[in-house]
């Protein structure tokens, strides 16, 4: 089942007005390579635009998906695959704490996968965490579920 991730508000604001700058700049510079005739002034226009183009597919794109044997964590392009087996510990938290781990959660109502073949746990923020890790330890029945 695929679960789309939860988004904090300022979360969401931050990466649109970084979009919106990154943006404003692409144009201005395509602007100019149009206007004053600036050779190979596009090249620099491309950089911003793509940036603006990457934060918005992370904000649109971000969701996880439990399989029959995997979780794939989606965040916009990046993708990371782990096996429902390999996982150890899921951790459900509302509050910032100050941990080591790939932080790809767009909320603070997060959770902490913790996987035995991973050096580093996951911070993913499902929008439905109670479902998402029903559905978890479903797939894996021995899986330590603690909650904050």
């Amino acid at each position: 089942m695929i679960y789309p991730a939860k988004r904090d508000w300022w979360i969401s604001l931050l990466l649109m007005l970084i979009s919106l700058v990154q943006l404003s700049s692409a144009g201005l510079l395509m602007g100019i390579y149009f206007w004053k005739q600036v050779p190979h002034l596009w090249v620099a226009g491309l950089i911003p635009g793509n940036i603006a183009a990457v934060l918005l597919w992370i904000l649109l794109g971000t969701r996880y998906e439990i399989g029959e044997r995997n979780l794939v964590i989606r965040l916009g392009p990046l993708r990371w695959r782990l096996a429902t087996d390999s996982i150890v510990e899921v951790y459900s938290t509302v509050r910032l704490h100050a941990d080591f781990g790939w932080g790809l959660a767009l909320s603070l109502d997060r959770v902490r996968i913790k996987c035995r073949d991973r050096w580093l746990p996951f911070w993913i923020s499902p929008e439905n965490k109670t479902d998402f890790i029903a559905e978890l330890r479903h797939a894996n029945p021995h899986v330590q579920v603690i909650q904050d």
